[in-house]
């Protein structure tokens, strides 16, 4: 469980980062 809520704050954080610096999907 501890896994998969650090994969969802990850993921979640990258999506943040991405709408609100507006990086391209392909940056990684």
């Amino acid at each position: 469980v501890f896994s998969s809520w650090m994969h969802f704050c990850a993921v979640r954080i990258f999506t943040e980062s991405i709408l609100r610096y507006g990086l391209p999907p392909s940056f990684l």
